[in-house]
């Protein structure tokens, strides 16, 4: 068993490792945390570096470095926007290809060993799902050209027990909330985010939150962590540099309360399932001591969920989460999106193109999948190899090429779908197959300017319709609806996948579908 996590990555030919870099005006330090990770002694790994807009010449030397090393790739956001740390290090996962992966700030460090150290641990312990070691902090004047440690005691994280253990979900809580010196609960803190090594299924079932402008990165460890299976390392593998415009001093500001009560409401106790209940509120006490001054009174519990719908005056007027249900974990449209893409994996083969990002690909794609291109129309996407307008394609996109296209969420934003719909005909090869998912019964995206370009929904005789019109035959469609009015409207309330059950989503109801699919065949 010790090998066969490794074996199965060496099938797949991907990098084991994905060392995601997140940068936002940090010129002075990106150069020195990029070269940290090009520097580590591995065969199997990949650089991805994020600028999240950029405005300090950050974005040229990210430029240039990668052009420099076949090992780096270097993405933006489109019009360079600043989204913010979350958004950008999910974007980051997201374009990842990495069994495992590891997210480094723009201004921090790897030393050197850690992704030997994190292989030897994944081979001595395949069922671990996350690995932990220690990490250094430290200033740096870059004028004087000098480096300060601090203090001993704080020079390094003190999360205890600090040994080399494999860690189930009730120890991983006690070595966060216990001091074990003074034998009481107490708040030690969580992991920094250079310092945590993460499977990649794992990491994808948790999503950055994306409304806290500084340390997002404890709650998505918070949750990260909270598996079975965390491997705690004693030894130090990453720094984390201490600025004045850094989450570490910014957390500790007033304007982060939304981030502590978030915090506190979604975490605390789940990090204590199964934990003694006398212990789980201690700790609980001790975390809001800590944070004194910064949470209102009382602590916060969990929003509330609305019981039966007996009145009108049971329906929110403002969905519980407005970004999709990111806040409270994943998506609900995007558990039929997996399901969909996941029976047709087969189809996922030879040459693939895939609309804005090769993620589902990697993901569903068979052991015959050659290649997969990466189409967009936005030109600052620095991982699409195909720049084009579905809607009004270049003379030179190549017809018949393509074994397989994915196409999820994207025909909305069309202006015309039958176009479209007729460019991905052209560009698949005879016998070729698209999978394609579009919004039924939905909210438009909450970013305004995306708002201009959410034209359409999709129903069966929508997409029917358009289908045939763009040369497809009705036997050559396989098309299906899936939802209920419990599952839409939890999507429409910003509830998330977890806020369900697996039988609320096995009820199909044609009535209230929340998205459409299609498994389109070009005729041979």
């Amino acid at each position: 068993m010790a090998t066969s996590v490794l074996d199965s990555w060496r099938a797949t030919g991907l990098p084991l490792f994905s060392i995601i870099i997140t940068c936002f005006n940090k010129k002075a330090y990106i150069e020195e945390s990029i070269q940290s990770a090009l520097a580590q002694k591995h065969d199997s790994f990949e650089v991805i570096v994020v600028d999240d807009g950029s405005q300090d010449g950050s974005w040229d030397v990210i430029q240039s470095l990668a052009s420099q090393n076949s090992r780096l790739t270097a993405v933006r956001h489109a019009q360079a926007r600043n989204l913010g740390e979350g958004a950008t290090r999910q974007w980051g996962l997201e374009v990842s290809r990495g069994c495992y992966s590891l997210y480094l700030d723009g201004d921090d460090r790897l030393l050197p060993g850690r992704l030997q150290h994190d292989e030897a641990v994944i081979a001595r312990h395949p069922e671990c799902t996350s690995i932990v070691s220690r990490t250094r902090y430290f200033h740096q004047d870059i004028t004087a050209g000098t480096q300060i440690l601090c203090e001993e005691e704080e020079s390094v994280d003190c999360i205890a027990p600090l040994t080399d253990h494999l860690y189930g979900l009730y120890e991983f809580f006690l070595a966060c909330f216990f001091d074990y010196e003074q034998g009481q609960p107490a708040f030690k803190g969580l992991p920094c985010v250079g310092a945590v090594t993460t499977r990649r299924e794992v990491a994808l079932a948790v999503p950055w939150q994306r409304e806290f402008s500084c340390a997002a990165d404890i709650c998505y460890f918070a949750e990260v962590l909270m598996r079975e299976g965390v491997y705690f390392s004693s030894q130090c593998l990453a720094e984390y540099r201490l600025t004045a415009e850094g989450a570490w001093f910014q957390s500790r500001q007033d304007e982060s309360e939304g981030f502590w009560q978030h915090l506190t409401k979604r975490h605390i106790r789940f990090l204590a399932l199964g934990a003694d209940p006398v212990l789980l509120e201690a700790a609980h006490q001790s975390f809001a001591s800590k944070l004194a001054g910064r949470l209102p009174e009382p602590l916060p519990n969990p929003d509330p969920l609305p019981a039966a719908a007996e009145s009108i005056a049971a329906i929110p007027s403002q969905p519980f989460c407005p970004t999709w249900g990111l806040s409270r974990g994943l998506p609900v449209d995007r558990y039929y999106v997996d399901r969909f893409l996941s029976r047709h994996a087969g189809d996922i083969r030879g040459d693939v193109l895939e609309v804005g990002d090769d993620g589902y690909s990697r993901r569903f794609g068979t052991a015959e999948l050659v290649n997969v291109d990466i189409l967009d129309i936005n030109q600052n996407n620095g991982l699409a190899t195909v720049i084009a307008d579905l809607c009004d394609p270049p003379p030179d996109l190549l017809p018949d090429h393509y074994d397989c296209i994915v196409i999820t969420q994207v025909l909305q934003n069309t202006k015309d779908p039958l176009a479209a719909i007729r460019t991905l005909r052209a560009i698949t090869r005879p016998g070729g197959v698209i999978l394609c998912t579009c919004p039924a019964i939905s909210r438009v995206s909450p970013v305004a300017e995306e708002q201009e370009h959410w034209y359409w929904s999709f129903y069966i005789p929508t997409v029917r319709l358009l289908f045939q019109q763009a040369g497809f035959r009705p036997a050559d469609l396989l098309i299906d609806t899936w939802g209920n009015l419990r599952v839409t409207t939890a999507f429409l309330w910003g509830l998330a996948q977890e806020d369900l059950t697996e039988a609320d989503y096995r009820v199909q109801d044609p009535g209230f579908p929340l998205i459409t699919t299609i498994r389109a065949t070009k005729a041979l």
